[in-house]
């Protein structure tokens, strides 16, 4: 196998950033394929030359450093906001395509917003809500379990602290 230069900077720089190991190596390329397109030499080459100086390009040399590639914030990093309006619900707001988009994520969003909830019944408008906007798919499963066990809505003032959320 033949190493790629510019791929085994990359990796090796990569690697360096990030403290692991990396094996860069490219497979060798079959430049005998069938239908290949041959250019047509110029005055000064013949059509061995053309052929070769087509198949092995250079790489322009420059001053510039390979760049490193940034660190990708984590999806799990990223948070929206919502405004709570009269007559809204953790449930109803979870459900919208533009916060978590199901309902059952209500969960979700009390845990991200403990702070400012004390039940997750009693919302109250003008409240501004954040959520995280890519949740893990743990995070989604363990919202699920809490919601399906918290029981039915009771008309209430002060917060329930028996529900399984607070568990």
């Amino acid at each position: 196998m033949k190493l790629n230069p510019v791929t085994s900077i990359l990796c090796i720089t990569l690697g360096m950033a990030l403290g692991v190991g990396c094996a860069c190596v490219t497979p060798p390329q079959d430049h005998s394929q069938a239908g290949a397109v041959t250019p047509e030499p110029t005055p000064e080459q013949t059509p061995e030359q053309a052929s070769v100086a087509t198949l092995e390009p250079t790489l322009a040399p420059t001053d510039a450093p390979t760049p490193v590639p940034e660190a990708v914030a984590t999806p799990e990093g990223e948070w929206g906001s919502f405004t709570i309006e009269s007559g809204n619900s953790l449930w109803m707001i979870a459900g919208q395509s533009d916060v978590l988009g199901d309902s059952m994520l209500w969960p979700i969003l009390y845990k991200a917003n403990r702070d400012e909830i004390a039940d997750p019944d009693l919302i109250q408008p003008d409240q501004v809500l954040k959520y995280p906007t890519n949740p893990s798919d743990a995070q989604k499963a363990e919202a699920v379990r809490e919601a399906e066990e918290t029981p039915r809505y009771v008309p209430h003032t002060q917060p329930r602290r028996d529900l399984p959320i607070y568990q």
